[in-house]
Order: C-alpha cells, then structure tokens, then sequence
C-alpha cells in the first residue's frame, strides 16, 4: 500500500488505512468542465476586442482570396447584412466576443470582395507582336541597369480590341530611349506586350496580382526611342511635380556616385527601389 492510498483510507475514517469500501467513489480525478474552460478564457479576452479586430479582417481576406472562383454578388449582400446586425448587437451590448468575431472575419470577407468589385480592370489577354503603343505616362523609375520602368495610362493598342485594352501598361525601356520623356507626356512608340507575370510555382509570388490592384492590366517592353506628342501632352498636377522631384534627384545622385551606391542612395532618399542590384535587394 502506498502513501496515496493509506492517506486517502484515513481521511475517510478507516482505522486500516485501507479505502472504506463502502464509499469506492472517494478516489476520483478533478477535471473542469469544457464550459468552464470557455468561460474563464472569455472572462479572460474581456477589454482585448481591439485586438482581436485585425486577425479576424486578415482572416476573412484570407478565406476570400483562397477561393476558387470568385463568389457570386448575393454572398456580398447576405454577408454585408449579417456584419450589420452584430454591429447593432454590439452598439446594443448583446453580443458576446465569439460574435464580434465572427463579424470581423465577415467584415475582412466582404472588404475584399467589394475591393475586386471596384477594380474592374481589364487584362491583357495575350502576348502580340510588335505594336504601337500610345498614352500619358503617369510614373518613371530609373534602373541603374541602363533600363527605365514607365506607368503609362493606355489611350491605343494597334491590332488589340477595345474590349480587351488595359488602361494601364508597366513598360520597360533602354535609359536613352525615354531620356527626355517626362510624366504627363504623351508618347508613342513600337513595343511588344505580354500578360502580367504569372507565378513562378504553386503558391509562389503572384506579381500579376499586385498589378492588377494597381490597375495594371499588362507589361511591355518598347522596341523603339518614344516619340513625345506636345500637344497631346498634359499637367500631371501635384503627384507629377512630386515625381519629376524625385526624378530630378535621382538623376543627380546617379552621375556623382558609382552605380550600386548610387541606387542604395536613391532607395533611401526617394523610395526608388528599381535601381538595388540582386545582392543588395537580399542582404
């Protein structure tokens, strides 16, 4: 007979030191109930919904984005009728933390799905030949490679439909054929255009899809100098002087420092990261 059990014999009165059989039940495990584990961490998460509040958006914006194929407009309205109700229930003070998060799970579901909604922006469907390409150009970034990346606001695509026309096209030019181009110029020039880039591997960094929230429906490489239209160019406004700043300070960093200093210094002060080579990117 051990410790345990001579103890346990003598708390319920038996001269022994042996278990009274008649109560078998006084040897028993203490457990607590699952409910009570629930409340005590609800007691616990009182005062901390704030918290809670992106999890349950990144969470739903993750379930949105994990889909398939995209969900038919009526999930929108159920689910923007539901995260209402809670809102009220929570102004109310009837609904409890499991509820409040459910409503920001649902609120992250219909953010992103309304985000899709509201850009309607028409891809590319496939790669042409040498075309003509004409439009604003709304950014510049400067590669330190010789190379230049242009946003450019599309206005014609010789030999593409309407239908399938991106507003807006990433081009990829020599330095010297964009050398005098400037935002809000208007320009034109012979290119080949391609698709936004796909994933290199299952589950890998989809690029098309950052471009496509930039409403960006495509890339380009231009085959040709780009031809500056006066007349149809225009005032970029407050963003253009902003850019031709930076520009203008981009440029003076690059003919008085050597190359890779030079793009690791325009990084820092304008943002400009076009420029980083490979190695200075992943250290």
């Amino acid at each position: 007979m051990d410790w345990f059990t001579g103890s346990q014999g003598r708390k319920e009165g038996a001269p022994d030191g042996h278990i009274n059989p008649a109560r078998p039940e006084t040897v028993r495990t203490s457990r607590v109930p699952a409910s009570a584990w629930w409340r005590k961490q609800g007691r616990l998460q009182i005062g901390r919904g704030f918290l809670w509040a992106p999890v349950g958006v990144v969470a739903g914006l993750l379930g949105y984005y994990g889909l398939p194929e995209e969900p038919h407009v009526a999930v929108a309205v159920v689910i923007a009728g539901i995260v209402a109700l809670i809102c009220m229930l929570a102004f109310a003070g009837r609904a409890n933390g499991l509820a409040q998060l459910t409503g920001f799970v649902l609120a992250g579901f219909l953010w992103g799905q309304v985000s899709t909604f509201l850009n309607p922006v028409t891809i590319l469907p496939g790669s042409t030949g040498k075309i003509v390409i004409s439009g604003w150009v709304e950014a510049i970034e400067t590669h330190t490679a010789g190379r230049s990346r242009l946003i450019l606001q599309v206005d014609g695509m010789t030999g593409v439909s309407p239908d399938y026309k991106p507003e807006r096209l990433r081009l990829t030019a020599k330095r010297a054929d964009v050398r005098n181009v400037r935002i809000g110029h208007f320009i034109s020039a012979q290119a080949w255009a391609y698709p936004p880039l796909t994933p290199v591997a299952p589950g890998a960094w989809d690029y098309g899809r950052v471009q496509w929230f930039e409403g960006i429906g495509g890339s380009a490489r231009l085959a040709e100098p780009a031809t500056v239209d006066a007349e149809r160019s225009r005032d970029g406004g407050v963003w253009a002087a902003v850019n031709e700043l930076r520009f203008t300070i981009a440029s003076r960093i690059r003919q008085n420092l050597p190359e890779r200093e030079a793009g690791f210094a325009v990084a820092l002060i304008t943002g400009e990261r076009a420029g980083l080579d490979r190695e200075t990117r992943e250290a």
